[in-house]
């Protein structure tokens, strides 16, 4: 007999951010937020900045429930994009070590 356990598959690695000393959970992407979320997007694409950036702290609080919206209203843009896409699942930090070992292997005497 065979069983797909979804139950062991399902078990992934807990992630957090820290920002201003304080831990956060980072809920794992649903099903239903990425469709709200696509949905969202969809209908913001002619949108002003300033609605796609609200949208977007609209995200991280459904992923990150314990935040307070103003905590992410004090961040600078290139530090709510990382947020952003660290709660879309990216691996922020690894595509960080990748950029700089691809910015070393282009500097002459580092090949």
């Amino acid at each position: 007999m065979k069983v797909l356990n979804l139950d062991k598959l399902n078990k992934k690695q807990e992630r957090h951010i820290v920002l201003n000393g304080v831990e956060y959970a980072v809920k794992p992407m649903t099903v239903g937020n990425f469709i709200q979320t696509t949905a969202t997007a969809e209908r913001l694409k002619d949108a002003g900045l300033a609605e796609q950036i609200e949208a977007t702290v609209d995200m991280i609080v459904r992923g990150i429930p314990a935040i307070d919206r103003e905590v992410l209203n004090d961040l600078p843009l290139d530090v709510l994009n990382q947020v952003v896409a660290f709660v879309r699942g990216e691996d922020v930090a690894q595509e960080k070590d990748e950029e700089k070992k691809a910015e070393g292997e282009g500097k002459p005497g580092k090949q």
